[in-house]
């Protein structure tokens, strides 16, 4: 099983024996991890229908596109865990590097996106930026999108550079991690597991307030049900993936300090039955029939 091998290719194997130049052990692990949650968005973005026999699971990209998230505060204090931020010169060379390694990619995208559309438009086929949302919302989309902002009014189709909404989302937890540090410092040396159990509940809080929002305030939704709007601002709204973020930060804690060693078995089978349990659920669960078709639905059911 891939919990008893010991090769690099699965959730469940040892470290790398390779070393950062900090120090700490490059975790392989995660180019697997990354590699299926991006195959798993490329294919909902792009394959065709009918998508029989895996269709309810490449329709739910939501998730794999939330695990990048999590996988953001793991790596961020994975990498920063042993660094002082004592100082405002120390804050800020944190934030030069961590923002310093997107935004030319960021803004590179965003300027030929950007483009494109402007073209496309002349050409008298406008896809899905003025044409959808009209000059004035596509102009105030693009400047909160050059600002990294545009997550924070998730309702406005994202224009001009849709995918970029995951880094305006996750600029706020990087701007944030400094912070989080310190004040999250005592929980995450004295009890990071209690403290990503917390973190897990928390990352589902807006999604139970939003299914029951229609029972008691009819209007916002419908009963037990989480409407397109509702899963947007779930989605994007970067106040409500910092739960995701903090429970990334608590389990790179308890592997730092030894307490989620990779080696152990245990943790192995953990570790790839979680994988597996998340592709079946996905894939087992049913839609609720009121959903939009794809792209409406975010499959929070």
């Amino acid at each position: 099983s891939g919990a008893q091998n010991t090769t690099n290719l699965t959730m469940g194997t040892r470290f790398a024996a390779a070393a950062t130049s900090t120090g700490r052990p490059i975790l392989t692990q995660l180019a697997g991890m990354r590699a299926a949650a991006s195959m798993w968005i490329v294919l909902g973005h792009f394959m065709t229908w009918p998508r029989a026999p895996f269709g309810t699971l490449i329709d739910r990209g939501c998730v794999p596109t939330g695990s990048f998230i999590l996988l953001s505060g793991f790596v961020t204090h994975y990498a920063y865990h042993g660094k002082p931020y004592d100082t405002r010169t120390q804050v800020l060379r944190y934030y030069a590097r961590r923002f310093g390694a997107i935004l030319f990619s960021y803004y590179a995208s965003t300027m030929l996106m950007l483009l494109f559309s402007i073209l496309a438009c002349r050409a008298h086929s406008c896809i899905g930026g003025t044409a959808a949302i009209g000059p004035a919302h596509a102009a105030v989309k693009t400047a909160l999108t050059f600002l990294m902002l545009q997550s924070f009014e998730p309702l406005m189709p994202s224009y001009p550079n849709g995918p970029a909404w995951t880094i305006s989302t996750m600029g706020l937890l990087w701007l944030l991690y400094p912070k989080l540090q310190a004040w999250l410092r005592r929980p995450l040396q004295a009890r990071p597991f209690a403290l990503a159990a917390g973190a897990a509940i928390a990352c589902q809080l807006p999604a139970l307030l939003a299914f029951f929002a229609g029972c008691v305030a009819p209007g916002l939704g419908k009963p037990y049900f989480i409407s397109t709007e509702a899963g947007l601002w779930m989605y994007h709204f970067p106040p409500l993936r910092l739960a995701d973020f903090v429970l990334g930060m608590a389990l790179a804690q308890a592997l730092a300090d030894g307490r989620g060693a990779p080696e152990r078995r245990a943790w192995a089978w953990l570790a790839d039955g979680a994988f597996v349990a998340v592709f079946a659920l996905c894939q087992l669960v049913p839609t609720d029939p009121r959903s939009g078709g794809y792209p409406m639905r975010q499959g929070y059911e």
